[in-house]
């Protein structure tokens, strides 16, 4: 398979999940709470900030948002857990959503699911991990630039493996931080390397 660079980006379109074109290339999806950093961590992929907030603006929060990457990949952004979490009609509308997406796609899904460090798993992770557990799944923990200094390395190494233990199907997880060095690359190289395992 094709090496993810992010060479070449652009913003496709935005769905309900009524209308789901046909789309053959594989789908890097990512999915999380509100406000645990999807944007903050597809402008660092992507290299296009302006892009990243697309996805980000009134309106666009409550849908699928599609990005073509390197003429080869799709990334997509869900609506966050958040959104999922307020009314019942809301929540209804968001698991229709995600579940025609899901039928429209799953053979060419992968789960890249984040993670707010600073915290224990909450309800909406655990929901999310049970529903993926059938699809390749990444974890990022995000936020760990918030986490105490002097205990960091530690909190992030205990994370890892409180996942590991709940949910030995997924198949990498990493930190990732923009100011602490946590780079894009790195990012970038486990992305490869994970999607080279889960296509062999």
């Amino acid at each position: 398979m094709k090496e993810i660079r992010c060479k070449k980006a652009e913003f496709l379109f935005s769905s309900d999940g009524v209308r789901m074109p046909k789309l053959k290339a594989p789908h890097i999806v990512f999915a999380g709470r509100s406000n645990v950093g999807k944007s903050t961590l597809l402008s660092s992929l992507l290299g296009k900030k302006n892009m990243a907030r697309t996805s980000s603006t009134p309106g666009k929060t409550r849908l699928i948002n599609f990005f073509f990457v390197d003429d080869a990949f799709y990334f997509v952004d869900l609506p966050g857990f958040g959104y999922a979490k307020s009314s019942k009609t809301e929540r209804d509308k968001w698991k229709m959503m995600i579940e025609n997406y899901l039928s429209a796609y799953a053979p060419l899904i992968r789960f890249v699911h984040l993670i707010d460090a600073r915290h224990d798993l909450m309800e909406q992770d655990h929901l999310f991990l049970e529903y993926a557990r059938d699809f390749p799944v990444m974890c990022v923990l995000t936020k760990v630039d918030k986490l105490a200094p002097s205990r960091r390395e530690g909190l992030i190494e205990k994370k890892i493996n409180d996942i590991r233990v709940s949910y030995p199907y997924v198949d990498f997880i990493l930190a990732f931080s923009t100011k602490l060095g946590y780079l894009h690359g790195a990012l970038m190289e486990a992305l490869n390397d994970w999607l080279q395992k889960s296509t062999s």
